[in-house]
C-alpha cells in the first residue's frame, strides 16, 4: 500500500501533536496512552504501511500493547528526539515550498544606480568626501 504526500503530512503532523502533548504536559497520564483502536488514529497513523507509527512511537519510549501504545512514565530524551526529527521534517517541507514559490516569482527590477538606489530628489554630491 502506497501513501501519498497528503497522507504523509497528516501522519507526521498527527505524531508531532501526540508527542507535543506528552512533552508539554508530562504529568498528565491521559497523554501517555494512545489507543490503537481509535478510528481517527487508525486513519491518520496506525493504518499507514510498515507499522511506521508503532516503530516511531516505540523509538519515542512508548510500549506497544494490544489496544494502546503507552508511555510508562514521563517522557525522556527519546520522545524529544523523535519529535525533533518530525518537526524538522515539517519545517524543511515548508521551507522547500517557500523556495519553490520564490523561483516562480519574476525577478525584482533594478533601475541602476549604486546598489539599486537612485539619487532622485537628492542634491548631487561631490566626490572626495571628508
Amino acid at each position: 500500500k502506497k501513501t501519498n504526500k497528503a497522507q504523509q503530512v497528516v501522519f507526521r503532523d498527527t505524531l508531532i501533536k501526540l508527542l507535543e502533548n506528552v512533552l508539554n504536559k508530562p504529568d498528565e497520564v491521559k497523554f501517555r496512552s494512545i489507543k490503537k483502536t481509535n478510528k481517527a488514529l487508525i486513519e491518520k497513523i496506525f493504518g499507514q504501511p510498515e507499522g511506521a507509527a508503532v516503530v516511531l512511537l516505540t523509538q519515542a519510549g512508548f510500549q506497544d500493547g494490544e489496544e494502546a501504545m503507552t508511555l510508562p512514565g514521563p517522557p525522556d530524551g527519546r520522545a524529544h528526539a523523535v519529535w525533533e526529527l518530525l518537526a524538522r521534517s515539517a519545517r524543511d517541507m515548508k521551507l522547500a515550498k517557500v523556495l519553490e514559490e520564490e523561483k516562480k516569482r519574476p525577478p525584482e527590477r533594478s533601475f541602476g544606480g549604486e546598489g539599486g538606489r537612485h539619487a532622485i530628489g537628492r542634491k548631487p554630491t561631490r566626490g572626495g568626501g571628508g
